[in-house]
C-alpha cells in the first residue's frame, strides 16, 4: 500500500481538538499506524467513498463504540461463523458499531478493511495507488471469487468512488482481467460477535478515539509525501444496496433453516433492512414473500417446541405415577421381597452390536440379567413388569452401578407398559 494515497483533508477539523478529551483510557498519538491497540491484520490504507445513509441522504452514524475483548475477533462478511474473515482485530481494537442481529454486531474499523474489487471496474488515477470505479453497484467481496458462497459485503462502490489499491491476484495481468485487493471505503461494514466487544469504560468519548486513530494513518500518509486530495463519499441509499442486503438475507435465511434450533429474529430483520433500502418492485416482493415464508417457520419451530415440551410433560408424569403406584404396592405387597429384583424389562443393544437386557422402574436400571441356563429366552418377556430370582452380584468398580443377576427364576407380575 502507498501511503500517500491517505487524505489527511478527510478528517473534520475539530477532530484535531478532541484529542485532549479522550482521558486515561486514550494513548499519546502514535507515529506508525501499527501501533494504534487493536489495529486490523495489515491495516492501515485510506479508504475514501460510499458511506450508507438514511432516505435523505444522510450518511449513517455509528449507534456506539466498542472495543474487542482479550483474544481479538474476526470480522465477517456475513452474521455467520461460517462467513469469512475480512478483518482481525486485536483485544482493545475500537469498533463503530451500525446495526445488531441476533447475537452480531455490525462494525467498521479505523482504516476499512482489505476486499476483493474485480479489476474491470476499476481504472488509475492521477494519484499513485488510487484507483476509481468505473460502473455503478460494484461489489467488495471477502475473496477473489464470484463464487456463491462468498457473500459481498452489503455495501456497494459506484461510479467515480475513488478506492485504495493494496495488491493484485495476477501481477502479469492487465488491469482489467484480474481482481484487485482495496481498502473498503469508509462506512463499510463486516460483522463480529457481539461476545466478543465490550462497551467503552464510563466517560470515554468513542468518536473521539475514532478520529484520533485515523488521524494517526493521515500522519502516516502525510510522512510519505503530499495527501491526495479531498475524495468525496458518496451519499446513500445506494442503487445496488437493496440487491445485495437481499442476497444476503436469503443466505441466512438458509443457514437458519437448517439449524436444530433456529432463530428467526435475526433473518426478520434482515429482510425488513431490504424494505427500509426502497428496493423496487421486483426485489420488494421477493423481500415481503421471504418474510411472510418466515413467519411460517416461526409459527411451525413453534408447534414443534410445544409439542416436544407436552411430550415430556406426559413422560415424566407417566414416569411419576408409575413411581407413586410402585411405592404404593411394596408397602401392602410381600413381591418385592421375593425378588433380587422387580421392573419392567428392557432390551439394549450396545454399540458393538452386543444385547443385554436391563430391568427398570421409572426411568432407572434396578439390575442387569441374563439367563446363562438358557431356561428363559428373555426376548419374550420385554416389555412387561417381572420380578427375578438368581445369583446377585453387586458392582465391584468405584462407580457403582445396578446389579448384575444370573436369573434362575422369572415370573411375570404386572401387565406390560
Amino acid at each position: 500500500m502507498n501511503a500517500r494515497s491517505r487524505d489527511l483533508a478527510r478528517l473534520a477539523p475539530w477532530a484535531l481538538g478532541t484529542l485532549s478529551l479522550l482521558g486515561s483510557w486514550a494513548v499519546a498519538l502514535p507515529t506508525e499506524p501499527a501501533a494504534v491497540p487493536g489495529w486490523a491484520t495489515a491495516v492501515p490504507g485510506w479508504a475514501t467513498a460510499p458511506t450508507q445513509g438514511d432516505r435523505a441522504g444522510n450518511a449513517r452514524k455509528p449507534m456506539r463504540y466498542v472495543k474487542v475483548r482479550e483474544g481479538g475477533a474476526s470480522v465477517r462478511n456475513v452474521a455467520d461463523v461460517q462467513g469469512l474473515s475480512i478483518g482481525e482485530i486485536a483485544g482493545g481494537g475500537l469498533l463503530a458499531v451500525y446495526g445488531e442481529r441476533a447475537g452480531w454486531v455490525e462494525v467498521d474499523a479505523p482504516g476499512g478493511f482489505a476486499v476483493w474489487v474485480y479489476g474491470r471496474f476499476l481504472r488509475p488515477t492521477d494519484v499513485e495507488g488510487v484507483l476509481e470505479v468505473t460502473q455503478n453497484n460494484v461489489n467488495m467481496r471477502p475473496s477473489p471469487s464470484t463464487d456463491v458462497n462468498y457473500f459481498p459485503l452489503a455495501q456497494q462502490l459506484q461510479a467515480g468512488d475513488k478506492v485504495t489499491r493494496i495488491d493484485v491476484q495476477d501481477p502479469a495481468a492487465e488491469l482489467a482481467k484480474t481482481w484487485v485487493r482495496v481498502w473498503s471505503p469508509a462506512g463499510s461494514t463486516g460483522w463480529v460477535q457481539a461476545a466478543r466487544t465490550d462497551l467503552l469504560p464510563e466517560g470515554v468519548d468513542g468518536a473521539a478515539l475514532w478520529s484520533q486513530a485515523e488521524l494517526a494513518i493521515a500522519k502516516k500518509a502525510a510522512e510519505g509525501g503530499p495527501a491526495a486530495g479531498r475524495v468525496t463519499e458518496a451519499a446513500a441509499p445506494r442503487p445496488g444496496a437493496a440487491a445485495s442486503a437481499l442476497e444476503l438475507a436469503q443466505a441466512l435465511l438458509v443457514a437458519e433453516r437448517e439449524r436444530a434450533l433456529p432463530d428467526f429474529e435475526g433473518v426478520r430483520g434482515a429482510f425488513l433492512r431490504v424494505l427500509a433500502l426502497e428496493p423496487d418492485a421486483t426485489l420488494r416482493a421477493q423481500a415481503e414473500t421471504a418474510l411472510e415464508l418466515v413467519r411460517v417457520l416461526e409459527s411451525e419451530a413453534a408447534s414443534k417446541a410445544q409439542l416436544a415440551a407436552e411430550t415430556l410433560r406426559r413422560q415424566q408424569e407417566l414416569v411419576q405415577r408409575q413411581a407413586e403406584s410402585w411405592q404404593e404396592q411394596a408397602a401392602k405387597d410381600p413381591l418385592d421381597g421375593r425378588f433380587a429384583a422387580r421392573g419392567f424389562l428392557e432390551r439394549v443393544e450396545g454399540p458393538d452390536g452386543a444385547i443385554e437386557y436391563r430391568v427398570l422402574r421409572g426411568d432407572t436400571t434396578v439390575a442387569r440379567i441374563a439367563c446363562p441356563s438358557g431356561r428363559y429366552d428373555l426376548a419374550l418377556f420385554v416389555g412387561y413388569e417381572v420380578g427375578v430370582e438368581g445369583v446377585a452380584r453387586f458392582p465391584t468398580s468405584a462407580a457403582g452401578g445396578p446389579l448384575a443377576v444370573e436369573t434362575t427364576r422369572l415370573e411375570i407380575v404386572g401387565r406390560p407398559r
